[in-house]
């Protein structure tokens, strides 16, 4: 009978030990996430600085009021929560980030800059068309993975681990005003596409006399990557299910980019076996790179989530490393 008791006992005080009851406040409201709880995390610091401006407090001043960037910013992440139980959660993050831009030059046609030769005969005089080159950079990561954690106070350790997969690529395309013309009969005559071509840094190349091009667009290989991690982090309650928190993780990845591809047209001088010949129009002209790379990482968490190979692989829950600021419901 005593042995019973004793067991019962012994039950009833583990059960007690290891059944952690969550914290509440003076109002009865619980302050931690608990199971069935969904959570929602950003980046916490634009709040802080906030804050401290306007209460005058360390070196924030003048901070802007937080915002959400959205696909505006390269370290912009959304990341949510799912607890299984009121220590365990399922975590998941989406970054998405994509910039678009067009930079616009006019080309005013004057036959008299250039004696009236080589410029399309049906283009009225002062006529000015615009070149135009937009360029598109993009990258997509996702990541996934479990967390647990520890203690029931405003203060809550966590620890867990998580995988990474992430996209990316960048486009440049080019509009011109004009179409590419053959400039004369004299093959040793330097072409005159540069005289109706803006020069958009590098959309131009070519030997003169041999031959001479302008990009229609480049492709940079795409970029992907796959990393794993494991991580350690802290969140304190200054409400009930709101806290701020912070998180540091370490890991290994793999990045793989593949070849990059271009469109040109342009005038080529010169035969395949290297005869002179007069200036012969080539339109759409492709090609593709035979290069190829891999990059191997491991260390702690990247920065942001620009193009390159190095910076996909992230920190889902805090990009930039700063504070985030965390909501359950």
């Amino acid at each position: 009978m005593k042995k019973s008791f004793l067991t019962v006992a012994i039950i009833l005080v583990a059960s007690t030990m290891f059944s952690q009851e969550l914290s509440k406040n003076k109002n009865g409201k619980v302050l931690n996430p608990e199971a069935g709880d969904w959570g929602i995390s950003v980046d916490g610091s634009p709040f802080i600085d906030f804050a401290a401006d306007l209460v005058h407090i360390g070196a924030a001043k003048n901070a802007p009021s937080p915002n959400f960037n959205g696909l505006n910013a390269q370290d912009y992440s959304i990341s949510g929560k799912y607890f299984k139980s009121n220590n365990m959660a399922y975590r998941g993050t989406i970054r998405l980030y994509s910039k678009d831009s067009t930079a616009k030059k006019g080309i005013t046609y004057d036959p008299n800059a250039t004696g009236g030769v080589n410029w399309p005969n049906n283009v009225p005089k002062n006529f000015e068309g615009k070149d135009v080159m937009s360029v598109s950079d993009w990258s997509v990561g996702f990541g996934g993975g479990l967390e647990w954690r520890k203690g029931t106070k405003r203060l809550q350790g966590y620890y867990g681990v998580e995988a990474i997969i992430a996209f990316a690529r960048n486009t440049t395309s080019f509009k011109y005003a004009y179409d590419v013309i053959a400039q004369d009969n004299d093959s040793l005559t330097a072409d005159n596409l540069t005289n109706y071509t803006t020069n958009f840094n590098g959309n131009i190349s070519g030997t003169p006399g041999e031959y001479i091009s302008r990009d229609l667009s480049k492709k940079s290989g795409m970029t992907k990557v796959f990393g794993v991690r494991g991580f350690v982090g802290v969140e304190y309650f200054v409400a009930p299910k709101i806290s701020f928190g912070g998180e540091f993780g370490w890991g290994m990845g793999i990045a793989r980019t593949g070849r990059s591809s271009s469109k040109v047209e342009g005038v080529d001088f010169l035969k395949d076996d290297g005869t002179p010949v007069s200036g012969t129009v080539v339109n759409d002209f492709k090609s593709k790179s035979n290069e190829r790379s891999t990059e191997f990482f491991l260390g702690s968490d990247r920065t942001n989530a620009g193009s390159s190979p190095s910076q996909l692989w992230m920190n889902s829950f805090s990009p930039k490393g700063n504070l985030s600021l965390n909501f359950y419901f």
